[in-house]
């Protein structure tokens, strides 16, 4: 070890450029790391972003489309009861929902 620390010594400007080449690179590689981090991060947001809102349409879409049909027939249960201003003689087979 001192016998390499000795020849480098003796050429100064070679471990000179070496050291610098070792530090410029890993400055380099730092940067491209960072930056490819904060696209990462950027990425998943707007991926998040995008499908919550698609989520949110479909929701709207669906319960547009139960309105304007008049509600959706479900079976009944024990937490869904029969709806007592159905007009329908096997009310207790079935209910009408409406989307709030």
């Amino acid at each position: 070890m001192k016998k390499l620390m000795k020849r480098y010594l003796k050429y100064p400007s070679l471990f000179s450029l070496c050291l610098a080449e070792a530090v410029i690179w890993t400055t380099i590689l730092t940067f491209l790391f960072l930056w490819n981090v904060k696209c990462e991060m950027s990425q998943t947001t707007n991926l998040a972003l995008h499908q919550a809102r698609a989520f949110f349409r479909q929701l709207v879409i669906t319960r547009y489309w139960n309105a304007i049909h008049g509600g959706v027939y479900v079976p009944v249960t024990e937490t869904t009861k029969p709806n007592p201003y159905l007009n329908v003689p096997d009310r207790r087979l079935r209910s009408l929902f409406l989307p709030i």
